[in-house]
């Protein structure tokens, strides 16, 4: 199965180099090959930013995004 060649796969890039974009055209990419794709961030401020940002490139693909983090979270 060529999916397991790339599974686990990460890189490192530094602040001011493209991560949200990055991420953003790779998570398209495997979408678009019928994968559900998970992006996991620990700020609940860049999922909402970048979820809403990219949601228009997203969906020029068909393809759906949401965030699922919460404006007042439980402690």
């Amino acid at each position: 199965n060529s999916n397991a060649k790339i599974k686990g796969r990460i890189g490192q890039i530094r602040t001011g180099e493209g991560k949200s974009t990055i991420v953003a055209m790779l998570s398209a990419y495997f979408a678009l090959l019928n994968n559900f794709v998970d992006v996991i961030t620990s700020s609940p401020y860049l999922a909402m930013r970048d979820q809403q940002k990219y949601q228009p490139f997203f969906e020029t693909f068909g393809i759906t995004s949401s965030h699922i983090t919460s404006r007042n979270p439980k402690a």
